[in-house]
């Protein structure tokens, strides 16, 4: 009888280490894969060009590309604001202004505006769409949008923008000018890294 229950033991033990590493064979190791997103070679701002990107997803198409485009659209104005007034905070340290207050009012109003003109000369540089269906069945698009304005004329559509106001008493000369906006577009990207 003790035989038995050894033998019945020795099945029993043999058994579940059978059970437990059959049951652990079916499961597989994480599993990494590389996800290639749209437009994703478009997404960084090069030398010459600020570029900003969006994503719309909606089960209509049109909408789908309107809402990225209105998302890369306010990423890029988004941008360049923080560039200029990067810049304009400069301005004001280096050169005296007798009422703080109303120069960064003007300056605000002037930033926006210049934003808003400079925001309407984009350009499309990539728009690609997905489709994809759940599993209930339904579908939906996902636009991917990547838009760019060159530096050099944002620089001097705020160059233009600020000299023509005489109150501001903006006396720079174009190049240094230049050259400090291309310092606020390099530390904005910086930032935005």
């Amino acid at each position: 009888m003790e035989k038995n229950i050894k033998s019945f033991c020795i099945v029993l033990a043999t058994g579940a280490a059978l059970l437990f590493s059959a049951c652990g064979a079916g499961k597989s190791a994480t599993k990494t894969v590389e996800v290639n997103m749209p437009c994703a070679e478009y997404m960084r701002s090069t030398t010459g060009q600020i570029r900003a990107n969006g994503k719309g997803e909606s089960m209509d198409q049109q909408m789908a590309g309107d809402m990225a485009r209105t998302n890369a659209l306010e990423q890029l104005a988004s941008k360049i604001n923080t560039s200029v007034k990067s810049l304009t905070e400069s301005f004001a340290l280096s050169h005296k202004v007798n009422d703080k207050e109303e120069f960064e009012r003007k300056m605000g109003r002037l930033i926006t505006t210049s934003v808003n003109q400079a925001i309407s000369d984009y350009r499309t540089v990539c728009e690609k769409y997905t489709l994809t269906t759940r599993p209930d069945g339904s579908e939906f698009y996902t636009c991917y949008y990547v838009v760019e304005i060159g530096k050099e004329d944002v620089t001097s559509m705020f160059y233009n923008t600020l000299s023509s106001d005489g109150s501001l008493n903006f006396n720079y000369e174009y190049e240094k000018f230049k050259m400090e906006m291309d310092k606020a577009f390099k530390d904005a990207d910086k930032a935005n890294k």
